[in-house]
């Protein structure tokens, strides 16, 4: 984290010592935060409040331990993909000028032009749980949010939705964007995502 805290404020002290526009990147302070907190609520969306009750060693169940663990990680290699498609997003457009407003930079969340964000957030989530979770009980295993899916299609679903409501949340703070991340979360305004 701190290496990645470190590269921020440099990119900001080489990168933004010129004017910048009224969008976009806020500070490396801001920016940093606002990835450790997304990062915290996002753990906390999945497996609720209580992390020490909720998580499973591999003493104590090595399976449904194996199954949060890779649920967890392929959650957050989801994430990292929807926002390294958001970035690549802007920068190009912040390059050739066709974003020139917060509005035309939030349409950057969501882009996905070469199916990355599908394969890493739909795909590759059904395939890891289904290969390590598949006998686990979801509302004991992942008492968060997502505590009342049905079956691993829904509960996969559900992960997709609470990545897109963080990285929502983070890119409008870290980016002074104004995206209505209940919205954008599942496509309705039904307070599945509140700021």
């Amino acid at each position: 984290m701190a290496k990645a805290k470190s590269k921020t404020e440099s990119d900001e002290s080489k990168n933004c010592a010129a004017s910048t526009p009224d969008f976009g990147a806020t500070s490396s302070s801001v920016v940093n935060a606002t990835a450790m907190q997304r990062e915290l609520d996002l753990i906390h969306d999945i497996f609720g409040s209580d992390l020490d009750t909720a998580i499973f060693t591999e003493e104590a169940d090595k399976d449904l331990s194996k199954c949060q663990q890779q649920a967890a990680k392929q959650v957050k290699k989801c994430q990292d993909t929807k926002l390294k498609e958001f970035n690549k997003c802007k920068k190009s457009g912040l390059k050739d000028e066709s974003i020139q407003s917060a509005s035309e930079l939030a349409v950057c969340m969501g882009l996905d032009p070469k199916g990355k964000i599908a394969k890493d957030c739909v795909t590759k989530i059904d395939d890891k749980l289904s290969k390590k979770c598949g006998s686990a009980v979801i509302v004991t295993v992942f008492p968060g949010e997502c505590s009342g899916s049905a079956n691993l299609g829904e509960l996969g679903n559900c992960l997709d939705r609470l990545v897109e409501c963080r990285v929502c949340l983070g890119l409008n703070a870290a980016d002074a964007l104004s995206r209505d991340c209940d919205a954008f979360d599942d496509g309705l305004t039904n307070g599945s995502c509140p700021p």
